[in-house]
């Protein structure tokens, strides 16, 4: 008698649990091969080529082998990539080197002209540059570990952007959230 009034009260409060939570998922590999595919029409190629970069070694530090090629993994990493103009911003000019020249007449002293760097800059687009992980187990569409993460920046430096991204989106391996990451 006992045993059945604990069964019928553990059953309806694991039913909570499991709706709160969504549905459950199986657990992210730690181990085995994976292959990282872009998926889409990439915004900008080069930050997609950089974000599927990162995201190889990104898993590679977790322990899965990563190998090169689509279709070859026991494992699939999609990777999808989207971006969108919001505006401009203004970004510091990087100012040449600064340089010492001679100057002066010469046997009745010198000088030394010194070319100081100015604060200029220049105006660049805005985008917004959003990044999504799917792991999937190759021929199966049930997802495995999933992250989403956006930043607002100016693409300028696509290796920097797509490692500031995967690394929020890796923090928390295997673990894993609904929610999308905002990335300063």
């Amino acid at each position: 008698m006992r045993r059945t009034r604990s069964l019928i009260v553990g059953l309806p409060l694991a039913l909570i649990a499991s709706a709160m939570t969504g549905p459950l998922m199986a657990a992210p590999p730690e181990t085995g091969t994976v292959s990282v595919e872009p998926q889409g029409n990439a915004h900008h190629t080069a930050l997609a080529a950089a974000c599927a970069e990162a995201v190889a070694q990104a898993l590679a530090k977790q322990g899965l082998t990563v190998i090169d090629g689509t279709g070859h993994g026991r494992y699939l990493a999609e990777v999808h990539l989207s971006g969108a103009d919001v505006g401009t911003t203004s970004v510091a000019v990087r100012p040449d080197k600064m340089s010492a020249m001679p100057g002066g007449i010469v046997g009745v002293g010198g000088n030394v002209s010194v070319v100081l760097p100015t604060s200029k800059s220049k105006i660049v687009p805005l985008q917004q540059v959003r990044l999504e992980i799917r792991l999937k187990k190759r021929g199966e569409s049930a997802v495995l570990w999933q992250a989403r993460a956006v930043t607002v920046r100016a693409v300028e430096n696509e290796a920097e952007i797509a490692s500031d991204l995967v690394a929020a989106m890796f923090r928390t391996y295997p673990s894993q959230s609904e929610d999308v990451i905002g990335v300063p």
